[in-house]
Formats: C-alpha cells, sequence, structure tokens
C-alpha cells in the first residue's frame, strides 16, 4: 500500500457538520459524571425526610436541598442525556 492510500485502520472523516452536535454531546456526558456522585453524596449527607410535613418543612429551611431531595439534579441529567440520543 501507498502512503496516501486509506486503509481501515485510520479513523473515519467526521462530517464537520455533526461536529457541534458531538462536543455538546461530549459536554452533556462529563457533566452527568459530575452530577450523579453529587446526587449521591446529598442523599447521604442530608437523607431525603420521610413524611409529607418534613418535606414541607425542608423547603421552608432550605428551597435548594429540598429540590435535591426531590431528585433535581437527576432530571437535570436526564435532560443532558437528550443530545446524546
Amino acid at each position: 500500500m501507498k502512503e496516501g492510500d486509506d486503509d481501515d485502520t485510520k479513523s473515519p472523516n467526521i462530517d464537520s457538520t455533526w461536529k457541534d452536535l458531538y462536543r455538546i454531546a461530549a459536554f452533556a456526558a462529563a457533566t452527568i459524571v459530575i452530577l450523579i456522585p453529587v446526587q449521591i453524596l446529598i442523599f447521604v449527607i442530608s437523607p431525603p425526610p420521610r413524611t409529607a410535613a418534613d418535606f414541607f418543612l425542608l423547603f421552608q429551611n432550605n428551597a435548594l436541598l429540598g429540590l435535591s431531595s426531590l431528585d433535581l439534579l437527576f432530571l437535570v441529567d436526564y435532560v443532558l442525556l437528550i443530545p446524546k440520543f
């Protein structure tokens, strides 16, 4: 084979129109890899309340922690999965 010939070991040429989508998907995947351990850490440090009254009390004290207890970060993860598929 000559040096200029294409063979199967080289990576395929990526269409430049898809390049931005690949970058967005890579960013989304990296963000998900970071957010899932953060969500697990939140559940370990502050387990979700057991009753509805405790949820209301948690929301009064700390709204962000209350939303995190209701899987806010997992919802963000699911939205970030859209560019991947």
